[in-house]
């Protein structure tokens, strides 16, 4: 019976932290212009590949680092400023 417990409530907190947060930030394109947008996050390390906003439609689009030059918004009460680069 315990453990029933002990792996349902793991179960629920893995599913709780899977859940991306819409943050608000900003990002420059590789044009200098920007746009004010809602970023989907997961976390960190997930969008250093790709990221997801909604635009002013709330349309999700997905762009690769090379299609932009950087990305700020705040997560986790942390200010994240990103800047794609060719390794």
């Amino acid at each position: 019976m315990n453990k029933k417990i002990v792996l349902i409530i793991f179960g629920i907190m893995s599913i709780l932290k899977l859940e991306a947060k819409k943050v608000e930030g900003t990002i420059i394109y590789n044009n200098d212009s920007s746009a004010h947008v809602y970023f989907e996050v997961f976390n960190l390390e997930k969008i250093q590949e790709k990221i997801k906003y909604y635009n002013s439609k709330g349309e999700i689009i997905k762009l690769k680092p090379y299609q932009f030059k950087k990305i700020r918004f705040k997560f986790d009460n942390e200010y994240i400023k990103m800047i794609s680069c060719n390794i």
